[in-house]
C-alpha cells in the first residue's frame, strides 16, 4: 500500500471519521438540550445586566449613607423637629445638596426630611410632606434601611422618576431620611446590550411598570404577566400566538425591581434548523483540514482570547483595573485586546474618581465647616487615639466668655466672625487636635511638656491672642474667653473623663472672674 494511501486512511479513519461523527453527535445532542442552553444564555445575560445595575444602586446607597451620616444635617434634623432650625443652616445645606446634585446628570434632587416627612432642606422646591411622594410608597421603604422604590411621576410632570430612601439616625433613633430622586431615563444604559434579535431585556418595578428596556416594538405584555415574584430568580417556559417563549428573571437588590430576559425560542429553533444542514456541510468541508485550524486557532485567537479572558477574570475577582493586555498583534484580535485596554484604562479613571469623591465625601462628614476644625463626633476619636498613645497628655476645654453677647449687641454674622476668630486662633497656638464641642466650646489636646509652667504658659499665649480682638467698623471688639486645663496622666485614658475635668476645670476659671485659665493635674 503506498504511502499516499496509508496517510489517506490514517486522516479519515483517526481524524476525519472521528470528528464527522463527533460533530454530528454534537448537533444532535445540540438540539435536544436547546432549551436548556437558551436558558443559561439568558441567565448570562441577565447577570451581566444585574452586576452594571448592582454597582449603581450600591454608588447610590453608599452616597445617601455618608449624607445620613453627616452630624450637621442630624443637628439640623433635630432642630427642624422642633421648630429651631434657622435660615443660614437650611440654605447651606440646600446649596450642599444642589452642589452634589449637578454632579451626577442622571440625580433629579436630594431632599433631607424629619421622621415627620417635613422638608428639611432640598436641591428641589419641595414644601410640606410631598417630598419624595412619600404617602406614594409602601412604608417598608421608610423603616430607615437603604431602600429603592417604585416608578412615579410628580404632579404636572410627564418626567419619570424612582426614589432612593436612606434613614438617619441619632443615638440608634430613626430622626429624617435622605431621599435622592432619580430620572428613569437613566436606566436605559442598562439594557443597552447587543442581544441576539429575538432577546429582550427589561428592568421592571414592583408593580412591573417597565424601568428599561432594550426595544419597545418587541416588547410582549404577556412576560410581565408570569407569576415570578415567588422567587429571587428563576425561568419559565410560556406559549403565544404559536410561539414558544423561555423567560429568566432575577430581583435585585434593595428594590422590589427584577431583571427579566426573554427569548423568542420558537424563532430561534427555526433560525437553527436553517443552518444546521449547512453546519453539516461545513463540518464535511473543514474536517479534512482540522489539525492545520487547531494548530493555527490555537495560535492566532485561542490563546489571545485565554490572555483576554484571563485579564477579565483578574479584573472582576480583584477590582484591580491596572492591569492590561498589552497585545502586538494587528490582527482583529489584538485590535479587540487594545480596545479592551482602552475600556479597562477608562474604568481605572472612573473608579480612581468615584474613589476620590467617596473619600472627600468621608473627610468634608468629619470637619465643622464654619470654623475648620473637627466636629463634635470626630473630636472624640481623634482624642481618644492621642489619650491611647501617650501616658501623659494636656486636655483643654476653651469657653468664649458672654458670648450671647456679640450675637445681641452686633448680630449673628459678627457672632460668627467671634467664633471664626478664636477657632483660628487655637489652631495657630496649640499644635494638636482641636475640635468644636458646641456653639462656643471648643476641646484641644496636646503632649503634655515636662514643667507644668510650660502649659501654663502656653495657655497665657492663646489667651493673649483671643483677646487682642476682631475689628470690627474700624474698631477692635475684644473677646475674652475661660480656659480649663487638665494635665492627665496614667494608662487607660478616657475621653470622657478627661474632657469632664477639664471641663470643670474651665468652670473654676469662669469663677475666678472669667478671661483666665484654670489647670490642674490628674493621676489615673
Amino acid at each position: 500500500m503506498k504511502i499516499r494511501t496509508i496517510i489517506f486512511l490514517s486522516l479519515f479513519l483517526f481524524s476525519v471519521l472521528p470528528l464527522t461523527l463527533f460533530g454530528c453527535l454534537i448537533i444532535n445532542n445540540f438540539n435536544n438540550k436547546m432549551e436548556d442552553i437558551l436558558i443559561e444564555e439568558l441567565e448570562s445575560v441577565s447577570k451581566v445586566q444585574m452586576v452594571a445595575v448592582d454597582t449603581f444602586i450600591e454608588s447610590r446607597r453608599e452616597v445617601l449613607k455618608i449624607l445620613a451620616d453627616f452630624n450637621y444635617i442630624k443637628d439640623a434634623i433635630n432642630k427642624n423637629i422642633n421648630n429651631e432650625l434657622d435660615d443660614d443652616t437650611r440654605n447651606y445645606i440646600d446649596n450642599m445638596l444642589i452642589s452634589r446634585k449637578n454632579i451626577k446628570p442622571f440625580v433629579n434632587s436630594l431632599t433631607i426630611v424629619d421622621k415627620n416627612y417635613e422638608v428639611v432642606a432640598s436641591s428641589g422646591d419641595y414644601e410640606g410632606k410631598n417630598a419624595g411622594k412619600l404617602e406614594q410608597v409602601n412604608h417598608d421603604y421608610l423603616q430607615g434601611d437603604f431602600r429603592i422604590g417604585n416608578i412615579y411621576t410628580k404632579e404636572n410632570s410627564d418626567v419619570k422618576l424612582l426614589a432612593c430612601y436612606k434613614g438617619v439616625y441619632d443615638n440608634n433613633e430613626l430622626i429624617g431620611f435622605v431621599i435622592e430622586e432619580l430620572l428613569v431615563d437613566y436606566f436605559k444604559v442598562f439594557t443597552n446590550s447587543n442581544l441576539f434579535e429575538e432577546e429582550t431585556v427589561y428592568i421592571v418595578d414592583g408593580f412591573n411598570d417597565i424601568i428599561s428596556m432594550t426595544d419597545e416594538a418587541k416588547h410582549n405584555k404577556h412576560i410581565l404577566e408570569e407569576h415570578f415574584r415567588d422567587q429571587d430568580s428563576g425561568n419559565c417556559l410560556f406559549e403565544q400566538d404559536g410561539s414558544k417563549y423561555v423567560t429568566y428573571y432575577s430581583k435585585i437588590n434593595y428594590t422590589d425591581w427584577y431583571t427579566i430576559t426573554s427569548t423568542n425560542l420558537s424563532a430561534r429553533y427555526s433560525t437553527y434548523n436553517h443552518y444546521r444542514m449547512l453546519l453539516y456541510f461545513v463540518l464535511l468541508i473543514f474536517v479534512s483540514v482540522v489539525l492545520t485550524a487547531i494548530i493555527f486557532v490555537a495560535k492566532q485567537i485561542s490563546l489571545p482570547i485565554n490572555k483576554i479572558v484571563t485579564v477579565l477574570n483578574k479584573v472582576t475577582t480583584t477590582d484591580d483595573y491596572s492591569v492590561r493586555i498589552n497585545s502586538d498583534s494587528k490582527n482583529e484580535i489584538g485590535k479587540i485586546s487594545n480596545e479592551v485596554d482602552l475600556l479597562l484604562s477608562y474604568l481605572e479613571e472612573v473608579y480612581l474618581k468615584e474613589e476620590q469623591k467617596i473619600d472627600s465625601l468621608k473627610q468634608e462628614a468629619a470637619i465643622d465647616h464654619e470654623t475648620g476644625t473637627f466636629n463634635k463626633h470626630t473630636i472624640e476619636g481623634v482624642i481618644q487615639n492621642v489619650l491611647d498613645g501617650s501616658d501623659k497628655v494636656v486636655i483643654g476645654f476653651l469657653d468664649i466668655d458672654s458670648f450671647k453677647e456679640f450675637n445681641t449687641k452686633y448680630g449673628h454674622v459678627i457672632g460668627d466672625e467671634v467664633i471664626k476668630y478664636v477657632a483660628k486662633s487655637i489652631i495657630e497656638v496649640i499644635k494638636g487636635p482641636v475640635g468644636r464641642v458646641g456653639g462656643d466650646e471648643f476641646v484641644f489636646c496636646f503632649n503634655s511638656p515636662t514643667e507644668v509652667k510650660e502649659v501654663k504658659k502656653l495657655m497665657e499665649t492663646l489667651k493673649k491672642k483671643i483677646n487682642a480682638g476682631i475689628l470690627v467698623d474700624k474698631q477692635i471688639l475684644k473677646v475674652n474667653c475661660s480656659i480649663g486645663v487638665l494635665i492627665a496622666k496614667g494608662e487607660n485614658l478616657q475621653f470622657d473623663d478627661v474632657v469632664s475635668k477639664a471641663d470643670k476645670a474651665m468652670y473654676m476659671a469662669k469663677a475666678k472672674g472669667k478671661n483666665t485659665y484654670f489647670v490642674v493635674e490628674s493621676n489615673e
